[in-house]
């Protein structure tokens, strides 16, 4: 009796775990067609960042201030020829379902792409690579943070990581687990983490701890590195905005507009610092005629930002 209840017992078990898996087969072919997409214009395929998540990283130069200003559903979009991954939900490997994707809509401005998602947030396409989407965005939010700092020679960017006096560096897009007051960025070296502050037109990495759980780092108060010169506008040059700064970062700003046009420095000190910049080159030639009237409404805004600070 024993041996028969044992074999009946496992033929049902058999057909239960048979059962199971077809139902599990179903599911998943269910599931990929929920995913799948048709028609996609092979012009829009490529990755895509959030307006809005843009505009704000270029305004405040800092990664945490555009990541928790983020409104809408998919900060970051990777649309393929038959599906569009992002980073937003947890369902089959952060997939858009088709039945959203068809109330899209996609619109060309010359070169760019721009796709509207069903809640009617803009994203602007930012590669026509789709493949890697998270690389794509490591790099060009470095390329945004180190706009001025790539500028000096001691500093470079190789893809979605950034080199400083040797050492190499990638961006840590984790930052739920990091907490800290204005954090431009969370980078990770060889084996630390540190915080990137933007404070003036100098950078300052910050070591971290740990925070108050056992996942979290928080911002420590000792700087590892500090980058003088690391943001001072340049992009806007010369519209530079220059309020609130130290007595050497004005003096900086005001020789900028000379070393602009070459002019060779006969204090050691000024000399020494933009040497170390690549477009730095020194003209013998150099007289005040070849600066413009926009760099000579700096100098004086400068100059009278100085006297007033003083």
């Amino acid at each position: 009796h024993f041996l028969i209840d044992f074999l009946w017992e496992n033929v049902m078990l058999k057909k239960f775990i048979n059962f199971c898996l077809c139902m599990l087969i179903i599911a998943s072919y269910a599931g990929a067609n929920e995913f799948e997409l048709k028609n996609v214009d092979p012009d829009f395929m490529g990755t895509y960042i959030q307006v809005g998540f843009d505009e704000v990283l270029k305004k405040t130069m800092s990664f945490d201030k555009a990541y928790y200003s983020n409104v809408g559903n998919y900060p970051i979009l990777m649309l393929h020829e038959n599906i569009c991954y992002s980073n937003s939900g947890f369902h089959d490997g952060f997939a858009v379902k088709s039945s959203d994707f068809k109330k899209w809509n996609f619109i060309k401005r010359g070169e760019q792409r721009i796709i509207v998602d069903e809640f009617g947030v803009s994203h602007k396409r930012i590669s026509r690579d789709w493949k890697d989407g998270y690389d794509i965005l490591e790099a060009y939010i470095i390329n945004v943070i180190f706009q001025d700092a790539v500028h000096l020679n001691n500093i470079s960017i190789d893809g979605d990581e950034v080199w400083i006096d040797g050492e190499v560096f990638r961006i840590d897009l984790g930052i739920n687990f990091c907490e800290g007051e204005n954090v431009s960025l969370w980078l990770i070296g060889s084996q630390e983490r540190y915080a990137l502050s933007i404070e003036g037109i100098a950078g300052k990495l910050y070591n971290c701890k740990k925070g108050r759980w056992a996942m979290m780092v928080e911002k420590a108060d000792t700087v590892y590195k500090t980058i003088p010169y690391f943001y001072w506008n340049d992009k806007n040059y010369p519209n530079v905005r220059s309020r609130s700064l130290s007595k050497d970062e004005y003096r900086f700003i005001r020789n900028l507009v000379y070393a602009k046009h070459g002019y060779i420095f006969k204090s050691e000190d000024l000399k020494n610092i933009f040497e170390k910049f690549d477009w730095y080159k020194p003209d013998s030639s150099y007289n005040d005629s070849m600066l413009s009237s926009e760099e000579k409404r700096l100098i004086k805004n400068v100059q009278e930002e100085e006297k007033e600070k003083n």
